[in-house]
């Protein structure tokens, strides 16, 4: 049986259930006084994340992809427990984390983040050998006299010369930068790494050794990844399954060959339809019509009803008065689109 079909029937490593994450910017004194005068002015809520599902098994890549501003990295955020979930319910192990302290405790070690940008998420007063070993030794992995050969292991093993571990970030490129954070992330023995648009910042021939690092280390430490990337080519590249996200809500979800070979959802057609390819054709380019819609005000119904150009195929107005459920349309395949209800 293969690792992809192993996670397949295994207990989920990591759940989330039906999260929503708000973000709620209070109205100032000057504001809180014109409304008291007749003004029509309330609190912003951001609705970044809307009514979430998502199960990760061991072993698995998972890919999340769409438009910037649709939310991903605020899942993985609250994938790792950086954000506290509006509503939902986060599990690891299968256990609630909200209720299980020492769940709690364990899941902020077994799960880990690389983050976008390497040079910003490094501390410049710190030496690597501090910003990689600082943690392990807080948490009573390693004692400090072990720290530096602990240290020198992690950066051979992301393919950084131990010797530099008593540089600072700024004299480190940033591909080297963004193996230093990965030596970081792994230096606590995480289990699950949630990796936001990690490759992102770098030139394309880093990113491949960079990628190629990734794939190396799921094999030898049996890592699980969410990988967050607005880069189709990456995921494609990289991941088993890929779910796909649009204004807060994941439209669908699908094993990465079926969906790059057919995909279901209206958006997700129109996003790999323009993705860069290497094919010899002649394809005239039609973007996807008006722009993505604000967070702060959502259209209502299904949010992609406003570019969608099948909405009007649908009876009885139903995407935009009414959000489609994400529905099994094939084994391992969700999608989220009133086309796929016989109603």
């Amino acid at each position: 049986m293969s690792a992809v079909a192993e996670s397949a029937t295994a207990v989920p490593l990591l759940e989330l259930r039906d999260v929503s994450k708000r973000f709620v910017k209070r109205l100032d004194l000057a504001g809180r006084a014109a409304r008291l005068l007749g003004a029509n002015l309330r609190d912003e809520v951001v609705h970044a994340v809307d009514h979430v599902s998502l199960v990760i098994r061991p072993g698995e890549v998972v890919g999340l992809v769409g438009e910037s501003g649709c939310g991903k990295s605020t899942l993985g955020r609250l994938a790792v427990g950086l954000h506290i979930p509006s509503s939902g319910t986060r599990i690891w192990k299968g256990s609630n984390v909200a209720r299980a302290p020492r769940v709690a405790r364990a899941a902020r070690l077994a799960i880990q983040m690389i983050f976008q940008d390497p040079y910003a998420s490094l501390n410049p007063r710190m030496r690597v050998n501090d910003i990689v070993g600082e943690a392990p030794v807080a948490h009573g992995l390693i004692s400090r006299n072990e720290q530096a050969d602990y240290v020198a292991d992690l950066m051979a093993r992301v393919g950084l010369d131990a010797s530099l571990a008593r540089r600072f970030p700024h004299q480190f490129s940033g591909g080297q930068r963004a193996r230093i954070g990965i030596a970081r992330a792994l230096a606590v023995k995480p289990e699950f790494l949630v990796c936001d648009e990690a490759v992102a910042a770098l030139d394309v021939s880093i990113q491949a050794q960079v990628l190629n690092l990734f794939i190396r280390l799921r094999d030898e430490l049996n890592l699980t990844y969410l990988f967050i990337s607005h880069d189709l080519g990456v995921v494609r590249h990289l991941s088993d399954r890929v779910v796909i996200m649009y204004l807060g809500r994941v439209v669908e979800s699908a094993p990465a060959e079926q969906l790059f070979e057919a995909p279901n959802h209206p958006y997700s057609k129109a996003l790999l339809a323009e993705a860069p390819t290497l094919a010899v054709r002649k394809k005239t380019f039609v973007a996807i019509q008006g722009e993505i819609p604000s967070p702060l005000h959502p259209p209502s119904g299904c949010h992609f009803h406003p570019r969608c150009p099948y909405a009007s195929k649908v009876p009885g107005n139903r995407c935009s008065v009414e959000a489609p459920p994400l529905l099994q349309i094939a084994p391992a395949r969700y999608s989220a689109c009133h086309l796929n209800d016989p109603r």
